[in-house]
């Protein structure tokens, strides 16, 4: 994380962030998405999202989900097209 964000960041930093004692300790919105890279989870950034935003990325989820059957439904089309020149 320390050479996404560019700054020091220890394992006791990190403790810290997550120990119920240590109420001051909080973890900063800006390790987000190094925090996320390096775990290799965007969980944490997702509950971090306004609606309109996880909404996009719904959609953006079922348009990779259903690129496989778009291309399929496309290829024979082209193909039709190409036989009647």
């Amino acid at each position: 994380m320390s050479a996404i964000v560019g700054v020091p960041i220890s394992e006791h930093m990190l403790n810290d962030f997550t120990s119920k004692r240590k109420c001051a300790a909080r973890f900063p919105a800006a390790f987000v998405k190094a925090f996320c890279a390096v775990i290799g989870s965007r969980a944490l950034h997702r509950l971090l999202e306004d609606e309109e935003t996880l909404g996009l990325i719904q959609v953006g989820e079922h348009a990779v989900a259903c690129k496989n059957l778009v291309d399929q439904i496309a290829t024979p089309t082209a193909n039709r097209r190409r036989r009647k020149k």
